[in-house]
């Protein structure tokens, strides 16, 4: 809100919030005399929101009677496409504006700077349509124009131009490298990542077919397909792929691996190609790691009060090992990079030795596994312990060599962080035991292990509360002993993709050791009646802390039976056992 015209807005606006009891006098004058004290002009607003005294809401509803505008929350409101097309993403994105829908032969824009002129004219001579507004805040224009923008037409656009030339060329190595730095093709890669980021996907998955290949993203954990290239392009655009991850894109019969690094929005992303054969060509498959937003502390991952605090207490032993189970996917790295964010790195060695090395943290060392230079997990976890280490990370422990050394190390006065896989929390013990490590160091070293899954939550912008399935609720009353009919599910909106879900949180049992537990290890006690013991002992399993999450609303009874009910047996009546009230 820049325009000549905002001062005397701003003025007005000011007026109304004072009148509407969001703003008093006191508050008023303060602003004026930080705005006065600075060597710059600084909007009142502006200074209001940085304080906290109002919210962009609050200004928006204000500016709504102001100018007499409808105020509108974009999470509710459906897009139509035919208005969508009359705005190129260009002029939506450097003015802040999103096109709603057509109105006698109106367009219907949103936006939160209704005094901006120059925006209107261009949208009106762009479109050669009446301009109407409606209001909405920065932050829901921001992330809806992320939602309704994509950039799929444009991939779709260059391969146009791309596809003809591609056609009439030989297809040898000379003709594909000179590809590769095809105009087309570098953009055509470029806007698949920076789309796959705005969607918030985890992995891209580009498949070659007969006739084609599709590229998929992985999106909470479920694979979408976005766009299909044609099959001419598939070659070059893998190639483009391998040269950014310095690969050799010539190599096409091998697997390959690397790693490169984007700016996306003004994100860092870190990504790792994998590449391999097919019987219809490579198979290319990235992981996306934003530095910036997936560094989640053990609250943000969906700990609830009991399990964060047993957690923690973990975490602040001076020896033992830790792990962290769960199979591929389940968000065991990232429970193991939010653990070392509870660590005091001042005062403590910490090293980890990884596979890759997803993300680099200020104040530890990092060792990174490499078969070219004979680097195991094993042979990296001794070089650790030559290097007076308080705390070590191991990413993931897969053999009986390197479960050993691990053991060892928590029992020489280390402590051990490591992920394994196994179904749930006493599988783990016996995925240890069954890789090797010894019964007897095993249950002398094993602090404690943390178990989990992943599950989709459900959109807050589009949930309602409805019946559950016929499935859901008797699952829900065997586990939870109580009976619950209604629950909330997403009916599918613009900010979650029609899917009812937008983003994850994490389904959890934490087991920790005993002096009973220690016992029934020694004694090759079997895994149903470890389990038996844990519940008694006040265990919350997966399940059920799935289900507890259910009830809040958080996320679906369904969705907690497909990633954990196979694992989780019922136990006791949860009102039975420690509260889980938070």
């Amino acid at each position: 809100m820049t325009t000549p015209d905002w001062a005397s807005t701003e003025r007005r606006l000011t007026r109304a919030l004072l009148d509407n009891g969001l703003l008093n006098p006191e508050q008023l004058d303060q602003a004026m005399q930080a705005r006065n004290g600075q060597g710059q002009r600084v909007a009142i607003t502006d200074y209001l929101l940085q304080q906290g005294v109002v919210t962009p809401t609050d200004l928006i509803q204000m500016l709504g009677k102001v100018f007499n505008l409808p105020v509108v929350q974009l999470h509710n409101e459906v897009v139509e496409p035919e208005a969508l097309a009359l705005v190129p993403e260009s002029l939506a994105r450097r003015y802040s504006v999103l096109p709603l829908r057509i109105q006698n032969d109106a367009l219907l824009v949103a936006t939160a700077d209704p005094v901006n002129i120059q925006a209107i004219e261009d949208l009106r001579a762009h479109t050669r349509r009446r301009i109407n507004l409606a209001l909405a805040t920065a932050d829901d224009l921001q992330e809806a124009i992320q939602v309704n923008f994509r950039a799929m037409s444009a991939i779709e656009q260059e391969m146009d131009q791309l596809t003809p030339r591609l056609v009439a060329e030989d297809p040898v190595e000379r003709a594909l490298l000179e590809s590769v730095n095809q105009t087309p093709i570098v953009r055509t890669v470029d806007t698949m990542i920076s789309q796959a980021v705005r969607d918030r996907a985890s992995d891209i998955h580009i498949q070659p077919q007969p006739d084609k290949a599709i590229v998929r993203y992985r999106i909470d954990g479920i694979l979408h397909q976005v766009l299909t290239l044609p099959v001419s392009t598939h070659p070059p655009v893998i190639a483009r792929l391998k040269v950014m991850a310095q690969l050799n894109p010539t190599e096409h019969r091998h697997p390959q691996d690397g790693q490169f690094t984007m700016q996306v929005g003004g994100q860092s992303i870190d990504i790792r190609l994998a590449t391999a054969a097919s019987v219809y060509g490579e198979v290319a498959g990235l992981r996306l790691l934003n530095r910036r937003g997936s560094l989640l502390t053990l609250t943000d991952l969906g700990f609830s009060s009991m399990t964060l605090e047993t957690t923690i207490r973990f975490l602040k032993h001076p020896h033992g090992i830790v792990l962290i189970a769960g199979p591929t996917g389940a968000g065991k790295t990232t429970t193991l990079y939010a653990s070392l964010g509870q660590l005091d790195k001042s005062q403590r060695n910490i090293l980890t030795i990884e596979d890759p090395v997803e993300y680099r943290f200020e104040g530890l060392t990092q060792l990174q596994v490499s078969a070219r230079y004979g680097i195991t997990f094993a042979s990296g976890l001794r070089a650790i312990m030559r290097l007076d280490p308080d705390i070590i990370l191991v990413g993931e422990i897969r053999d009986g060599e390197t479960a050993q050394v691990a053991v060892q190390a928590a029992l020489t006065g280390h402590l051990v962080l490591t992920s394994i896989h196994a179904n749930d929390a006493v599988g783990a013990i016996f995925r240890l035991l069954n890789l090797g490590a010894d019964r007897f160091m095993v249950s002398a070293a094993l602090l404690g292990i943390v178990s989990q899954r992943m599950v989709r939550k459900v959109c807050q912008y589009c949930a309602q509360e409805r019946d559950c399935s016929l499935e859901e609720g008797p699952i829900y009353q065997q586990v939870m002993h109580q009976e619950k009919r209604r629950f909330k599910y997403g009916s599918g909106c613009s900010f979650c993709a029609k899917t009812g879900f937008y983003g994850r949180t994490g389904i959890f049992e934490v087991l920790e050791t005993s002096e009973a537990l220690q016992e029934l290890i020694l004694r090759n006690t079997s895994a149903s009646e470890i389990s038996k013991h844990c519940a008694a002992a006040g265990m919350v399993t997966m399940l059920q802390d799935g289900m507890q999450k259910a009830r809040r609303g958080i996320t679906t009874p369904a969705e907690v039976i497909r990633h954990a009910f196979s694992v989780s047996g019922t136990a006791e009546p949860i009102e039975q056992q420690r509260s889980l009230s938070e």
